[in-house]
């Protein structure tokens, strides 16, 4: 049965293994632009079927978005700015001098830490997937740290090879009712989806550019076909990361296992895995 809630757009769930699937599952019956969140998230993943672990005081929720079949890997990048926007602008009325950026291609990072990851899924109901220059339905999944305490307790419920989460409530005041937050990240996301359909994937791209986190980090990457040891140097024109291997010259990867060697003295091998 579908959550009931004063704002048209939002369903609210108390309990459910996960944001995304319960998004799928309602897909026949959701418009563009629907809101599920999941209060208590017992079974998040991440990207591959990894598991996302959801602490207490984490904002978990998913948006039902279309995207171009076209353009539909590019979903991600999207939904990554549109967080960057809506917690910038808290940041900015806080007067908080610091800024989110975007680590390729589904993470949102705060003080060199994670704070929010994004899982982007096809889904087209009890329909025909879309044939080429239609419209794919997407469950746009995104976990938000918004008032997250990480105890050494639960920091070792984390794997290794995340880097470590931050949480939105340590920096500034997070807003006092999270439909707020919600209502402007969903904002953003159906302007940057509406500005990819209407061809403005340029106009993302170099907002997306401005907030590149990995750009200039060395770095190794494998996408199980090719490897490459290097440098980061930004985001392609596709939506793929560059890359400036040591030996020379410049490759783009659209998926890949990331090494972030944070340049230091000795690298910080954690391995952090990153999916277009």
């Amino acid at each position: 049965m579908l959550g009931t809630t004063a704002l048209s757009w939002l369903h609210e769930i108390p309990s459910h293994p996960s944001s995304n699937d319960w998004v799928r599952e309602h897909l026949d019956r959701l418009a563009p632009g629907t809101v599920a969140w999941v209060h208590r998230q017992s079974a998040g993943r991440g990207q591959r079927g990894r598991k996302w672990f959801s602490p207490d005081g984490s904002l978990t929720f998913t948006i039902r978005g279309d995207a171009p079949m076209a353009q539909a890997s590019l979903t991600g990048l999207v939904a990554g700015l549109a967080v960057c926007e809506a917690i910038d602008d808290l940041l900015v009325a806080a007067k908080h001098r610091l800024r989110t950026r975007i680590k390729w291609p589904n993470d949102v990072y705060l003080d060199d830490g994670k704070l929010a990851g994004i899982l982007c899924e096809s889904a087209y109901g009890s329909s025909r997937p879309p044939a080429s220059g239609e419209l794919l339905p997407c469950a746009v999944g995104i976990g938000l740290n918004l008032k997250a305490d990480f105890t050494a307790d639960l920091l070792g419920q984390f794997s290794a090879s995340h880097r470590r989460p931050v949480s939105l409530h340590t920096y500034i005041p997070p807003p006092s009712d999270p439909r707020m937050l919600l209502a402007e990240i969903r904002r953003y996301l159906l302007e940057g989806l509406g500005l990819l359909r209407a061809g403005g994937w340029h106009h993302l791209l170099e907002r997306l550019r401005s907030r590149d986190w990995l750009e200039g980090r060395s770095i190794s990457i494998d996408d199980g076909q090719r490897q490459a040891c290097g440098h980061a140097i930004g985001i392609d024109e596709e939506g793929g990361l560059l890359v400036s291997p040591h030996h020379g010259g410049m490759t783009s990867f659209q998926s890949g296992l990331i090494t972030v060697h944070d340049n230091l003295s000795s690298p910080d091998h954690r391995e952090e895995k990153a999916d277009a």
